[in-house]
């Protein structure tokens, strides 16, 4: 009885040591599964915290920094084209002002410098609507004809260019041929209708003035080989 009461402590002993092993596994895993949830959700939380200062810093990114990324992807373009001949030709009109002399200028050059100034600021919506292309197609289309006659040097091609985007084919009142008041109110409304109201845009009118004067300013910088191909 001895020996059986003792085999018996002893299974017992066994069992509770075994049961308190698994406590210990079941414990040991929990903790493995818990660090490793926390490692995931650290990790989740640092990937979303990028997430929003990427998403952030986009937002708050300048709008002169927006435009000159994507300067980059308009090689080859009309956009491209458009731009880089306006940077030329205000590149060298910046180098003849900055040639002036810092005090004494005269009335000439004192307007050659305003002049410079202004259509600086006012081609300005230009550059950014190709930068962005968002110039609308008839003037992106026109405006790439006038580059192209200019750096060949065929002013008065780039002229018949430049009128047709400002004025189009709407008659002019050279000579007066009906006196009548009825005849000529009618023929105003008809001559009207045919006119494009590009120029009646202040934004459009203002940069497209400013292509003229870096027409003149082209001209001036690289002159036709006969005087037939200027410009009026």
């Amino acid at each position: 009885m001895d020996a059986l009461r003792k085999a018996v402590l002893a299974r017992k002993r066994n069992l509770g040591s075994s049961e308190g092993t698994d406590e210990d596994g079941k414990d040991k895993r929990g903790r493995g599964e818990d660090e490793e949830s926390n490692n995931e959700s650290d990790s989740s939380s640092s990937d979303n915290e990028e997430d929003t200062s990427n998403s952030q810093s986009s937002e708050h990114e300048s709008a002169p920094t927006k435009l000159l990324r994507s300067a980059g992807s308009l090689a080859g373009t009309d956009e491209g084209v458009i731009l880089t001949w306006i940077d030329k030709i205000m590149n060298l009109w910046d180098q003849e002002i900055a040639k002036l002399p810092q005090t004494g200028l005269t009335a000439a050059q004192r307007g050659e410098k305003a002049a410079a100034t202004e259509c600086a600021e006012r081609i300005e919506p230009l550059r950014e609507a190709l930068l962005e292309r968002k110039l609308d197609k008839a003037i992106l289309d026109r405006l790439v004809g006038i580059v192209r006659e200019c750096e060949q040097r065929e002013y008065r091609r780039a002229f018949s260019e430049y009128l047709q985007l400002t004025i189009g084919n709407a008659p002019w009142p050279i000579g007066v041929t009906m006196v009548g008041i009825h005849a000529r109110s009618g023929r105003e409304k008809i001559a009207e209708a045919k006119v494009q109201h590009i120029m009646k845009d202040e934004v459009k009118s203002a940069y497209l003035t400013s292509v003229k004067r870096l027409m003149s300013r082209c001209q001036s910088a690289f002159p036709p080989d006969a005087p037939s191909k200027r410009m009026n």
